[in-house]
């Protein structure tokens, strides 16, 4: 899987594409066997109901495993040296 619980990821498949997620928890997977997680994002997505097939605008959503990229980071360390040195 791409992802896990609590990534930031961006959305690289769909209507969404360059879309910034938070991806909450697992989701069901979809009728192909793909795994999936619920997400959200800060802005109301177009969305598409799994059986009536209804577009509807959400915060909240199911999306496809393989259509997330996570946003990974520079570690942070608390010890970077700057190279100043101290006067004699």
């Amino acid at each position: 899987m791409n992802c896990k619980p609590g990534d930031l990821a961006y959305v690289v498949c769909g209507y969404q594409i360059g879309v910034v997620v938070t991806v909450e928890k697992a989701a069901d997977p979809f009728w192909d066997g793909s795994p999936a997680w619920v997400a959200t994002s800060r802005e109301p997505l177009e969305t598409v109901k799994r059986k009536s097939r209804a577009r509807s605008m959400a915060t909240r959503f199911r999306v496809r495993d393989s259509w997330l990229r996570p946003i990974s980071g520079v570690p942070v360390n608390d010890e970077v040296d700057q190279g100043i040195k101290e006067p004699a």
